[in-house]
């Protein structure tokens, strides 16, 4: 099953949850709030494409 970065909405709590894609999202651990998914930053790049990537930004 996936895991997945949850932020609770009203305390702000930062958890991961393994779920389910068609689940819904879970509870807070914390106060049972609400939570949303969090928003992820892409993975780090290795090998010949980062090389490409990193070749292209030098030019901005």
């Amino acid at each position: 099953m996936p895991t997945y970065d949850y932020r609770c909405l009203r305390c702000e709590t930062p958890f991961e949850a393994s779920h389910a894609m068609s689940e819904p999202a879970p509870d807070c651990p914390n106060c049972g709030g609400r939570a949303e998914k969090a928003i992820l930053t892409a993975p780090a790049m290795h090998g010949q494409m980062a090389r490409v990537v990193s070749s292209l930004c030098a030019r901005c």
